[in-house]
């Protein structure tokens, strides 16, 4: 998880920043770069440790403008860039079009690494800055080449009254101060001092210089917003406009895939993401067992297709609280993988120690806590990091699981040799779409609510996909329990006639998972039978299928291949959500429910 924060002052703005950020200690970041300057110039920083800490770090020279971003792990590499001393630009967020952008950056003289988006986008808005001479300008031209998920803080060495900022996607908020304006990309950090905030819409462009706040839009033409009033501050001010925590998380979804893609690198090799050790202890890897529990146990089943689809490992998938307990059998070279969100759950902490005592010869633990026990316990680590998770259904922390997990796959596909050529490339393009079409399954909110407010009258539902949307379809009916309290299956398309088929009536509907690929006229054909025997289907599908009798259709993103199960996932999230609001529900703390079990259970 990320944030990006800025402030400009007629004086020196420190002491603001100090007070603005020192509450952001208790989220637990612990990476902060900054980008300041004055009259002298711009100046990095960078911070491992606590936010307060940035103030402190930067000394008492006197700045009038900082932009920071602020990161639950590790100071970000590719946050923060200087081009040629003159500008200096802070992002979060991925581009889709890094590699055509560095070339095309490269013949005109710029060193540009397409693993390292912010200094594409510096680059490019110095180039327009060379001839223009006004910064929100060159901004502006250099955002319509860009292409991804993204917000942008841009600053420029001779010019130190003022800071550009742009969005794609990711908001952007403004906010008055008693000495000039402060922005944030959430609303958290601004709550300690602001009375009222501006929202950049995607496109816009926005000049903030200690008196006023100036925007543009994506054609250039000047545009006008009025501020809107922050609720009262109390302990649920940080939603904004969401009602929950969990529609919060699941909106910040395509954000934190894209800052993942950012930290991780599209197609990291196993030495970027475990390290060179790491990558030397997998070397000699021939089979793998992964244990786990609750909507961890589905992002496992889901791993298992990438990786003996993509990295050719065979595996294996065990439920912790089972495995513990299991006189089985580790074949030699056995990679055994212990996921846990919380990194706590004390069935996986001992599942992953009985792997390694019947033989495993590598542990590695995935989790969103990078000092937790999991991840202790393991030799090697995969930590997600997209920060708290409020909200006891696992939303966020479960998609950040199924990236880190296909990411894995492909680094070993790569070291195997099973990886190379058209189809690294086409991995690498789709990852590449994976932001921008999570965007795109939010924006199906208002049909999804639609079909909640008539799921809400069901009491039983089954949910079905085939292949690796199957582990999402039994994922998809663990939310519709947790938060909606009905009664939810999750099966195999191929399975409802082996027995479920029996409990479909007209009482039942039956949410599937269609994605247009070799198995969907499968699926299709199953859910027939539920049509035949006057079950409701609905149906997310990237195929222009037509809504019929009894056939309701949500037009999913484009087919993005074996990442479809992080979009349907994100979907079946949204969907139990607005059940749960339509039947007035706990939400962010569903009875009997607890975000870790560091008990046996």
């Amino acid at each position: 998880m990320s944030h990006l924060i800025g402030l400009i002052s007629a004086s020196n703005t420190l002491p603001t920043l100090y007070h603005q950020i020192e509450q952001l200690d208790a989220f637990g970041f612990r990476g902060v770069v900054a980008l300041h300057g004055g009259q002298d110039g711009l100046s990095e920083t960078s911070v491992a440790g606590l936010p307060a800490g940035i103030v402190d770090a930067i000394g008492d020279t006197p700045t009038n403008r900082v932009l920071l971003r602020l990161d639950w792990g590790d100071p970000a590499q590719h946050a923060m860039r200087v081009c040629r001393d003159l500008i200096g630009v802070v992002m979060r967020g991925s581009l889709q079009n890094s590699t055509s952008l560095a070339n095309r950056l490269q013949s005109l003289g710029y060193t540009a690494d397409a693993k390292n988006p912010t200094e594409l986008i510096s680059a490019l808005i110095h180039w327009y800055h060379r001839t223009q001479r006004d910064l929100t300008r060159a901004t502006q031209s250099a955002v319509q080449e860009l292409v991804g998920l993204f917000a942008i803080s841009v600053i420029e060495r001779d010019n130190p009254g003022e800071i550009v900022v742009a969005t794609s996607g990711i908001p952007i908020l403004i906010a008055s101060h008693q000495n000039g304006f402060a922005f944030s990309d959430q609303l958290s950090p601004l709550l300690p001092f602001a009375r009222d905030l501006i929202r950049l819409i995607p496109g816009e462009v926005a000049s903030i210089t200690p008196t006023q706040v100036q925007i543009i839009d994506a054609s250039g033409s000047p545009t006008r917003r009025n501020p809107e009033p922050i609720s009262p501050r109390n302990e649920r001010a940080a939603l904004d406009r969401f009602g929950h925590f969990m529609g919060k998380e699941i909106h910040e979804q395509p954000a934190l895939l894209a800052d993942t893609l950012t930290r991780n690198g599209l197609t990291p090799s196993l030495a970027e993401l475990l390290g060179d050790e790491g990558a030397r202890l997998l070397a000699n890897i021939d089979a793998v067992v992964i244990v786990a529990s609750g909507s961890s146990y589905h992002a496992a089943l889901t791993a298992r297709y990438w990786l003996e689809g993509v990295a050719g490992l065979p595996t294996s998938v065990e439920l912790a609280s089972e495995y513990r307990y299991l006189d089985g059998v580790v074949p030699n070279n056995t990679l055994a993988i212990g996921v846990s969100q919380s990194g706590e759950t004390a069935d996986t902490l001992a599942a992953l120690r009985h792997a390694e005592y019947l033989g495993a010869s590598v542990t590695l633990g995935v989790s969103n806590v990078r000092d937790s026990k999991l991840m202790q316990l393991a030799k090697l680590q995969l930590a997600n990091e997209v920060g708290p998770e409020i909200a006891v259904t696992s939303t966020k922390t479960f998609t950040a699981q199924l990236l880190s997990m296909y990411q894995l796959s492909l680094g070993l596909a790569q070291q195997r040799g099973r990886l190379t050529g058209a189809a690294l490339e086409e991995a690498t393009r789709l990852l590449s779409l994976l932001p921008r079409a999570a965007l795109g399954v939010l924006a199906l909110e208002p049909v999804l609510d639609q079909w909640a407010q008539r799921l809400a009258r069901s009491t039983h539902l089954f949910c079905v996909g085939r292949h690796s949307n199957y582990p999402i379809a039994r994922e998809g009916a663990l939310k519709m329990q947790e938060v909606a309290y009905l009664h939810a299956e999750g099966h195999p398309g191929g399975e409802l006639k082996h027995g479920p088929l029996a409990l479909v009536d007209a009482d039942l509907p039956v949410v599937a998972c269609l994605p247009w690929n070799p198995l969907a006229e499968k699926l299709l054909a199953n859910l027939q039978e539920v049509r035949a025997r006057h079950g409701e289907l609905f149906v997310l599908s990237d195929a222009g299928l037509a809504a019929a009798d009894r056939l309701n259709v949500a037009r999913m993103p484009e087919d993005l291949r074996e990442l479809n199960p992080i979009l349907y996932a994100i979907a079946l999230q949204l969907l139990a959500y607005r059940i749960a609001v339509c039947k007035g529900n706990e939400i962010d703390a569903p009875r009997h429910l607890a975000k870790a079990f560091a008990t046996e259970q």
